[in-house]
């Protein structure tokens, strides 16, 4: 890891003017245009750069102190962990919830795709929906109209 405060050749006591001022010199002197051509000098202006971005900014010059003497970020608080945990949570919940309806989603599709099918096996084999009459029963029909029922046993008659 880089020591930002060595390439900004400051103190890790100074104070945010110390840093600003010290930027300020070193970008003047390695800045590209004033260096044309010098890759050496490009690259350094890169790195004052990051460290400047690091070091000015209050949050992010403690966030860097920390990773730098202890070898980590520092421990957040407990309420960001609680409200991280608490984001995750949702975040999965929702994910479960989406999975959940579109695995009904498929059901459904799936369902109307059998009854569909059977439906057209049902026309296909010829059965009929219930109140359609076929050729058959007309005929039946036709028949016990013109006999006015003579074919029954006359014991019934």
């Amino acid at each position: 890891m880089k020591d930002y405060y060595k390439i900004l050749e400051i103190t890790r006591t100074s104070s945010a003017e110390e840093i600003k001022l010290a930027y300020r010199s070193l970008a003047k002197r390695f800045h590209p245009d004033l260096n044309p051509g010098n890759p050496a000098a490009e690259e350094r202006f890169k790195e004052i750069s990051l460290a400047y971005d690091t070091l000015g900014d209050e949050l992010a010059r403690k966030k860097y102190d920390y990773k730098l003497l202890y070898g980590g970020l520092p421990p957040q608080p407990a309420k960001e962990k609680e409200d991280a945990w608490r984001a995750m949570a949702k975040r999965q919940a929702f994910i479960r919830h989406k999975k959940k309806k579109e695995a009904q989603e498929v059901g459904y599709r799936k369902r109307a795709i059998y009854l569909s099918i059977c439906v057209l096996i049902l026309l296909v084999i010829g059965l009929r929906l219930p109140g359609e009459r076929s050729e058959r029963d007309w005929k039946m029909q036709e028949f016990m109209d013109k006999n006015h029922g003579s074919f029954l046993h006359t014991a019934y008659k």
